[in-house]
């Protein structure tokens, strides 16, 4: 099911829905290596980012006093298995700028719970962003996939590698009502 037309879109934008992408060769899935994820409507997913980083400042500035949170929040992947826990990325700077702003030089990587609170200890990633270019944040990582038989030949681990990735709504989020 391909969810790129504006009707579908529009209808699932009003409310949180979960996303799962697979990684797809010669149209064909592998299906034990996708990645689901939260989609949330805009102010919500503002609101969600907001605890986020108020959560994770004490923490980061335990270990750097002056670090500046960003406004950017990537925390919206599920942990394989769960789905009461997210994790992603908040980003941040050693100090801001001479303009006082912060676009985001390192990251802290985090898992939370569906209010954004950190579950488990966040994890700092150095040079995330060289400059003021692309971030260059690790790959959501996958379940571990078991080798297994299948239709055409064995399962090979790198096939994976270069594979596109085909994105689907799946259906209804979590009903954050507060």
């Amino acid at each position: 099911m391909r969810m790129s037309d504006s009707k579908p879109l529009g209808a699932l934008s009003g409310h949180p829905y979960y996303r799962v992408g697979y990684p797809w060769r010669d149209g064909t899935v592998d299906p034990g290596s996708g990645v689901a994820s939260l989609v949330r409507p805009f102010e919500e997913k503002e609101r969600f980012g907001e605890d986020v980083r108020e959560n994770v400042a004490p923490w980061l500035r335990e270990s750097h006093p002056d670090a500046v949170l960003s406004t950017y929040t990537g925390v919206r992947r599920l942990v394989p298995g769960r789905v009461d826990r997210l994790k992603g990325d908040t980003l941040f700077c050693d100090r801001p700028d001479e303009r006082k702003r912060c676009l985001g030089r390192h990251a802290v990587a985090v898992t939370t719970d569906l209010k954004g609170k950190p579950v488990g200890e966040p994890k700092v990633i150095r040079d995330a962003r060289i400059g003021n270019g692309s971030l260059r944040l690790p790959p959501p990582r996958a379940p571990e996939v078991v080798a297994r038989p299948r239709e055409g030949g064995p399962y090979r681990p790198e096939e994976r590698q270069g594979a596109r990735r085909r994105r689907c709504g799946v259906g209804p989020g979590p009903h954050t009502a507060q």
